[in-house]
């Protein structure tokens, strides 16, 4: 549903339904605003993997390793 499709069935609305709905978009905006995102420890585990051979050194950059 489009935002024009929402606001034309607001529009049809009676004032006081309007409150009501107001009221539910704001309580809605607040809670978005006060969940900050917590991290979780291991929730990427098993999605990065580390290929054999990953710390070899590179071919051509031996003057670095020093």
């Amino acid at each position: 549903m489009s935002d024009e499709e929402i606001l034309e069935k607001l529009r049809k609305l009676p004032v006081q339904k309007k409150i009501q709905i107001e009221k539910i978009i704001e309580d809605a905006l607040t809670s978005i605003r006060e969940k900050p995102l917590k991290r979780q420890a291991g929730f990427a585990k098993g999605l990065i993997k580390i290929l054999p051979g990953f710390d070899d050194p590179i071919e051509g950059m031996e003057d670095y390793y020093k």
